[in-house]
């Protein structure tokens, strides 16, 4: 085990050494793990995923050995996943249970951060499109996945932390 605080606290015992700061690194990585291929999941704040993520892609590190998360509205967008698209005219995308509608402009990485950029609150999990807390109904209108989910999604609804929309849409939140 390796332990890393950006800030670190002072020593909670005298055998207990108090740790230099530092950001987990590639650097850090190729002294610490043993060779051969590894995966990695990737989930901190900001800073450190907008630096590591591309630095493992750098240093080799297949895509599909990169899982990248973040939880809170403070998501961070992976350097590897696809590209949004923007739509040709915003897409309404109506909240029915908040009463609002919002016009979908490819700006946000994701439906759920539409909704939280917007004030609309979403149980969230993952982030990821591996969990399937923010699962929720999708009453009419299509929906895209740039990324696959790795949870299986009910019929007839749709995983708002990894969906955008490819029509007009109405959705139970």
């Amino acid at each position: 085990m390796t332990v890393v605080f950006s800030e670190p606290l002072p020593p909670i015992a005298p055998e207990v050494p108090r740790q230099a700061p530092a950001f987990i690194d590639v650097d850090l990585l190729r002294r610490t793990l043993p060779a051969g291929r590894h995966r990695f999941h990737v989930c901190g704040p900001a800073v450190m995923m907008e630096s590591l993520v591309p630095a493992l892609s750098a240093w080799g590190v297949p895509a599909t050995d990169i899982l990248f998360e973040a939880f809170g509205p403070a998501t961070v967008r992976s350097p590897l996943a696809p590209a949004v698209a923007r739509p040709a005219t915003p897409l309404p995308v109506r909240f029915r249970t908040s009463g609002r509608t919002i016009d979908w402009t490819g700006d946000d990485a994701s439906l759920l951060d539409l909704a939280e950029r917007s004030g609309i609150v979403i149980e969230a999990g993952c982030r990821a499109g591996s969990c399937g807390s923010c699962e929720t109904r999708l009453l009419s209108g299509t929906i895209d996945y740039p990324k696959v989910p790795d949870f299986a999604v009910s019929a007839g609804h749709c995983l708002l932390c990894v969906a955008t929309p490819a029509t007009p849409i109405e959705i139970d939140a």
